[in-house]
């Protein structure tokens, strides 16, 4: 071969391999595009307890985030300890009977009941039993503790009062509710001065002295034939406590007297939000509403297509659960939803309440998975 023609050969293969090095090197630093969620599952865990003929378990299940673990109960009779990092259980206490409100840690106790209605108190580092009392019917919601003493609202429409720290019973308020069929929250009690108020399954907003278990005020939310529970926890604001629920509208209320000093048009099934200087109320309409601190309405935006049940303020956005098994996030700026999170079951909803803390975002549904997002 002509040695002019061999140069021009090796010439050539020369600047095709730096032309092909040179395209790899351009493609190997453009990265394939991604898709940019904000619900990223750190780790899920099924909780389904042992299955029996008849109907699925439906899970009401709330946890709790405290100081990197998760405390929470389950429909098989135990309460769990979790790491919250990557879900290892660090310890499983039986109880013989399903948990369902979220636990309560207050100094050295964890406080929580069973649904066959048995108060329980652990020393929170050893778990060693401190107190247990029957209360005769089933604890379904978190307890509060408020100036000393534990207030338990029981599925009886019984309010309940302890000695935090011995289980003694103070007093308990019964509360009669002519209705036979009512839902299955019930409202947390708020302390407020030398009271705490909560709702009922007949409709009222009650105000309970702590010391005797008296009335000082009540005062009629819910006008609807049916489901009138006030299952909400109440919220103060200022003085004010805002309260609301699916059987009536949200109410502004004077927390001294019971007065309502404003009442809106919108239905809720979750409390209303304080962020910064505005109030944030997600409807059953799948509406967020913004207010001021006395109810008027600032704005309404429509978000999503379906109603919201529970709703949590995390990482600069509203993070909502919807009646048909979805997290939403709302921005706070633009009032549009950025993402969406589908719990993946048929027929899944989340029916306890959602849990959080500054990094770490916890939701249980009603198929009887925990899902946890950072």
């Amino acid at each position: 071969m002509n040695k002019y023609l061999k140069l021009n050969l090796a010439f050539l293969l020369f600047l095709s391999c730096s032309q092909l090095k040179e395209g790899v090197s351009k493609l190997s630093i453009k990265a394939p595009p991604r898709n940019e969620h904000f619900f990223n599952v750190l780790w899920n865990k099924n909780m389904d307890p042992p299955y029996a003929i008849g109907n699925l378990p439906i899970g009401w299940v709330t946890p709790l985030i405290h100081e990197g673990k998760i405390y929470m109960g389950s429909l098989e009779g135990a309460l769990y300890v979790m790491n919250l990092y990557d879900g290892r259980v660090l310890r499983k206490i039986e109880e013989g009977s399903a948990i369902q409100g979220k636990p309560l840690i207050s100094g050295d106790l964890i406080i929580y009941g069973t649904l066959d209605g048995q108060l329980i108190a652990r020393n929170v580092t050893t778990f060693k039993e401190v107190y247990r009392r029957d209360l005769g019917a089933s604890i379904e919601s978190e307890a509060v503790v408020y100036k000393n003493r534990l207030f338990v609202h029981l599925r009886n429409h019984t309010l309940a009062a302890f000695d935090y720290k011995t289980g003694k019973i103070l007093w308990s308020y019964k509360r009669a509710v002519p209705y036979l069929t009512t839902l299955n929250r019930v409202s947390i009690p708020l302390g407020y001065k030398e009271n705490v108020i909560v709702g009922f399954a007949d409709g009222f907003l009650a105000s309970i002295s702590i010391h005797e278990g008296k009335v000082t005020w009540e005062t009629k939310i819910a006008d609807a034939k049916k489901f009138v529970d006030i299952d909400l926890t109440p919220v103060l604001i200022n003085g004010r406590v805002w309260i609301g629920s699916l059987g009536a509208s949200v109410h502004v209320i004077n927390a001294d007297n019971g007065d309502v000093l404003r009442k809106t048009i919108f239905r809720t099934a979750s409390e209303p939000m304080v962020i910064g200087k505005n109030i944030y109320v997600l409807t059953d309409k799948g509406m967020l509403i913004v207010l001021d601190d006395i109810g008027a309405v600032k704005k309404e935006v429509k978000v999503f297509n379906e109603g919201f049940s529970s709703a949590r303020a995390w990482k600069d956005k509203i993070i909502a659960s919807t009646f048909r098994g979805k997290l939403v996030a709302i921005d706070l700026d633009t009032f549009e939803t950025s993402d969406v999170f589908n719990f993946g079951y048929a027929y899944s909803s989340l029916f306890g309440y959602l849990e959080n803390n500054d990094e770490y975002f916890a939701a249980y549904s009603s198929r009887n998975r925990l899902y946890v997002f950072r």
